[in-house]
């Protein structure tokens, strides 16, 4: 399906949830709110992907990319990468953001040890690892030399908390109560905007 051709379908789908949304924003981006309600439909996934491929600013679609890298479909996630240009400052950041994940769930099962050590990956990494990883040289290494107080205090208390769980043979888990994938979990929140 031709890109333009896929975000008209996208918006037709969207139908009044659509017209609703646009007239309440105030952000001026007019493809926006078509992305962020078809993120929300995962029968429009794959329409998502074919529309941004037209996207003729490429930040704007990197929101929607980092939502699918983040997410938990490894096909989406690969197939969001081709949407962008090759080559472009954007694709290069898809690509170092799906490294990223990669680090941060591998830390949150406790196996972050093939990649190099935690405090040479990005700030995301390190923010997001401070908070799901159960592996203790991870957060020990955050804790002592992380980029921010906030995320050396992330990973102390973690660490902490990991320590006192399996003292007790209760598991340090990466996985809040709902059993979700961390990094799944919290695609919205991290999310490029079209302000960022």
């Amino acid at each position: 399906m031709v890109a333009a051709v896929a975000y008209q379908e996208l918006r037709r789908r969207l139908g009044q949830r659509l017209v609703e949304e646009e007239r309440t924003s105030e952000h001026g981006y007019a493809h926006w709110d078509a992305y962020r309600l078809a993120l929300e439909d995962p029968s429009l996934h794959q329409l998502l992907l074919e529309a941004l491929r037209a996207e003729p600013a490429q930040g704007m679609a990197l929101g929607p990319v980092f939502s699918f890298i983040e997410g938990d479909d490894p096909a989406l996630a690969v197939s969001a990468l081709g949407v962008l240009a090759p080559g472009s400052r954007e694709q290069v950041m898809a690509e170092q953001r799906a490294r990223d994940v990669a680090r941060v769930r591998a830390a949150a099962l406790g196996e972050a040890g093939s990649f190099e050590p935690a405090d040479r990956w990005s700030r995301w990494a390190q923010h997001e690892a401070s908070r799901t990883a159960t592996d203790l040289r991870v957060l020990d290494l955050l804790a002592s030399r992380g980029p921010s107080r906030r995320v050396r205090a992330q990973a102390a208390e973690r660490a902490r908390r990991c320590r006192k769980a399996r003292g007790s043979s209760s598991s340090c888990s990466s996985e809040d109560q709902d059993g979700t994938d961390p990094v799944a979990r919290r695609g919205d929140a991290t999310q490029s905007t079209p302000e960022s």
